[in-house]
């Protein structure tokens, strides 16, 4: 996939869910999924409004708004820049926030920060050289003792629960080979774990409580980094 080309159409949506992708029972889904997500992230990354936070993969930085609420200092980064000129037109109430293009594969942001957050969008790292270099990338700009999250992570031995049959996943696996699947990657939780530790993490898999929209697959894996 090409995954700039891709959500820099997603950003020309109109309705802000489906600008970055979020979608349930094929309809975009309201502000209070949103809510309920950024009350969930908040929970795992244990945010304090002490606390400077760098939002991964921000898109057009709804999440990081309602994050902007509960921390001292936000920082929202995306590859695409039609998503991040959407979230550039809605931060005037939001003083304590920011956004900038940048890929998370290679972070040119000198900054360190309390806590980092990936969210719904880890899939689309989808080999393990690129998955390397993103957590290198937030090891590198995470503070010792700080936490990141990668939520919302499609989980690999739930694949064909959300393709509903074999036959929906032999076809989901023939578009990814052929370059055009925009799920991205199902990852499997002791695989994603057994990386970030290789890059000096403390890393645990939890399952996605079931009141967020996406919990019948997906995961959420916490990582730390020591003092």
């Amino acid at each position: 996939m090409q995954w700039i080309s891709f959500w820099n159409q997603q950003a020309r949506s109109e309705h802000p869910s489906e600008q970055v992708g979020r979608i349930v029972r094929g309809k975009p889904t309201g502000p209070e999924i949103n809510h309920r997500i950024a009350e969930h992230i908040i929970k795992l990354l244990q945010l304090e409004n002490h606390h400077s936070l760098l939002d991964l993969c921000c898109g057009n930085g709804d999440l990081s708004r309602l994050l902007a609420e509960h921390s001292q200092s936000v920082v929202g980064i995306d590859f695409s820049a039609e998503q991040i000129a959407r979230a550039l037109k809605q931060t005037t109430r939001h003083p304590n926030l920011e956004f900038a293009v940048g890929d998370a594969q290679s972070l040119h942001i000198q900054q360190n920060f309390d806590r980092i957050n990936l969210y719904f969008s880890f899939q689309y790292f989808t080999d393990t050289n690129a998955a390397k270099q993103v957590l290198n990338g937030i090891y590198q700009r995470l503070k010792p003792g700080g936490l990141a999250l990668l939520g919302d992570i499609p989980h690999a031995e739930k694949e064909r629960h959300y393709y509903g049959s074999w036959h929906g996943l032999m076809k989901a696996r023939t578009r990814t080979l052929l370059g055009i699947n925009p799920m991205g990657r199902f990852w499997h939780p002791k695989r994603l774990c057994t990386l970030a530790r290789q890059m000096g993490f403390t890393a645990q898999a939890y399952p996605e409580p079931e009141h967020l929209p996406y919990a019948h697959y997906r995961f959420d894996l916490l990582l730390s980094r020591s003092e």
